[in-house]
């Protein structure tokens, strides 16, 4: 069961509890709606490692220490990953004994380039992947009707490299280490996203977010508590801002709250706006950000592929590779019937908090053109109340 959640922005790894992910499974390494490693698996002489702890340490960053199968074994593995737009990880094997120990090492992976619809279900999806063997780097792709992601996985350490494994052969002298360091890029269209954070980041700011964790927490507002409600307070800051995403990843002025973690890291209508109004008292940041996103992804005209009609706001936007195929409309899709309103109560309380009028009258035609939505599109039969149907 997949339980170790690593997550910065649009992309997140998710993992079994010794590090892995297992073929055909809801896990895997993803970035920007698309599975971009749908098996990575460490085996020290051909066989797997039981884990002895495994825990995020940030929400961007996780410990994971294994060991051989058996009674004191003479090997710990530690792996430290960490997720930016691409992700890092630092493979340690430590030997404890007073011997030399002689090893191999194997990373087997795959890359299924799954969209993360598909891939929240267990099963093989298949894509024709390319791929490029180098001295130190492998590259997986897929392309279909211009529509083109890659991974490209780099090792500092020459090892044999195969189409679907790396394999290096190490000696350990007594009590002390071997380390591998592994970037894992992912490529979008001809855009390769490298990680951002390397060796022993624990801590370390992310670079890919307006706000550090910490600059975040000590934005919002202090609590003078029992120990039992600060400990509460402080994680549910933490995971607010472990949900921020940038929708214009050019912008990093803003970020805004995904859907929800791990499926849901996309933007959203009424899950981003009810919770960008539940924060307005600790975070005024994220109603703002989701308010313009929102405001620059307005429906402009008629579509009844994705239920678009002018002044509406969307539901929900991907950009996956159903959406990419032309083989879904969420990309993004208009097809509900609360987000127009909520956009405009969140505009409404946004000001009222915050006392941003400037801002607010810059939304005005977005706020003025939901209004006439609500008025003659969201109003089928002129009654005074909504109605919903999907075309």
């Amino acid at each position: 069961m997949a339980n170790l959640l690593l997550l910065d922005g649009c992309t997140f790894f998710l993992s079994q509890e010794n590090g892995d992910v297992e073929a055909n499974q809801p896990e895997g390494f993803f970035f920007n709606d698309v599975r971009h490693l749908s098996q990575w698996q460490l085996l020290v002489d051909g066989e797997r490692l039981k884990p002895l702890t495994s825990r995020a340490v940030d929400y961007f960053s996780g410990r994971v220490v294994a060991a051989p199968e058996g009674k004191d074994p003479p090997l710990t593995v530690e792996r430290d990953r960490f997720v930016t737009e691409g992700a890092h990880e630092d493979i340690v094997v430590s030997n404890h004994s007073s011997e030399e120990r002689l090893l191999e090492l194997e990373l087997c992976f795959e890359a299924d380039f799954a969209d993360v619809l598909e891939a929240q279900h267990p099963g093989a999806y298949g894509s024709q992947t390319k791929i490029d063997v180098r001295a130190r780097s492998v590259t997986l792709s897929f392309e279909q009707d211009g529509f083109r992601r890659a991974t490209r996985l780099s090792f500092n350490r020459k090892g044999e490299l195969k189409e679907d494994r790396a394999i290096f052969e190490v000696t350990i002298p007594p009590q002390t280490k071997w380390k591998l360091c592994v970037d894992l890029t992912p490529i979008e269209g001809a855009r390769p996203r490298p990680p951002l954070l390397q060796c022993d980041s624990f801590g370390a700011p992310e670079p890919a977010m307006p706000l550090t964790l910490q600059e975040w927490l000590d934005k919002a507002p202090e609590l003078d508590a029992n120990d039992d409600l600060q400990h509460v307070y402080d994680r549910s800051l933490v995971d607010l801002a472990s949900l921020r995403i940038r929708p214009r990843e050019e912008h990093l002025g803003w970020a805004m709250p995904a859907g929800g973690v791990p499926w849901f890291l996309a933007v959203f209508g009424r899950d981003s706006l009810v919770a960008a109004y539940q924060t307005l008292p600790f975070q005024p940041s994220l109603a703002r950000a989701t308010l313009e996103a929102l405001a620059e992804n307005q429906a402009a005209e008629r579509d009844d592929f994705t239920d678009a009609e002018p002044g509406k706001i969307l539901h929900e936007l991907r950009r996956g590779k159903l959406v990419g195929l032309g083989l879904d409309p969420h990309g993004p899709y208009y097809g509900t019937h609360d987000a127009t309103q909520l956009f405009l109560i969140l505009l409404d309380e946004y000001e009222r908090w915050t006392g941003d009028t400037a801002f607010v009258r810059k939304l005005e035609p977005n706020a003025r053109r939901a209004l006439d939505w609500i008025d003659e599109d969201g109003d089928l039969d002129g009654d005074g109340f909504l109605e919903y149907e999907s075309r």
